[in-house]
């Protein structure tokens, strides 16, 4: 999942973001409208254990084009799909608009405020908490209620309310289609396996939301 971190993205970034939503909203619309259900994706924060390190290094690049570091080249692409992640020094990098890569551009997280990464608000991502959504379908800032979640127990090590955040968004999130972010890839294959590969869902909004 790509996140799209907007006080910083450029109009070069933005016109991917565009041509890619065009394409990618009609298969949206093919294959997400089951009953009025959501097709439920995740994504997570990528680590170097994630990748293949004997790729060839490429340049991260910052949105001046300047280059923040050299990584294995899928180990970068990974960060550029999932939206955030870690490079083999331990550096946090996130996404600063959204495009696939090689056309992606970084900027470097402080994790101290943001251990996860950065949401398309500007905040910080939680897992088994922040959900990236098409604004067209899900308001940004809105409260969101799965009903398959409440009572579930999460790998963070709570017991799940089914409450979520729409916080975030993606180039490849359109139409009726969210994106779970699970914080690690080994908590997102824990939970899937929890809930038998669960991948449409009906969920609430509004005034509905039995949510604090």
């Amino acid at each position: 999942m790509l996140n799209l971190h907007r006080p910083r993205r450029v109009l070069g970034c933005l016109a991917i973001v565009v041509s890619l939503a065009g394409v990618l909203a009609v298969d949206g619309c093919e294959q997400n409208d089951e009953g009025g259900k959501f097709r439920l994706t995740y994504y997570w924060v990528v680590s170097p254990e994630d990748a293949d390190l004997t790729t060839p290094l490429v340049d991260v690049l910052d949105l001046d084009g300047m280059v923040i570091a050299q990584a294995p080249e899928d180990l970068v692409m990974q960060i550029a799909l999932e939206g955030s992640g870690f490079l083999e020094d331990g550096t946090l990098i996130n996404l600063a608009c959204a495009g696939p890569y090689p056309d992606s551009r970084f900027f470097v997280v402080d994790t101290a405020l943001f251990p996860w990464g950065v949401d398309a608000r500007g905040e910080a991502l939680v897992p088994f908490f922040t959900l990236a959504v098409d604004p067209d379908a899900i308001a940004l800032g809105a409260t969101v209620y799965f009903p398959d979640y409440d009572g579930l127990a999460v790998p963070i090590g709570t017991v799940h309310d089914g409450c979520f955040f729409a916080g975030d968004t993606g180039f490849s999130i359109a139409g009726r289609h969210i994106d779970l972010f699970a914080g690690t890839r080994a908590h997102f294959l824990a939970v899937d396996t929890a809930l038998n590969g669960l991948d449409r869902v009906k969920l609430t909004t509004g005034a509905d939301v039995p949510c604090p």
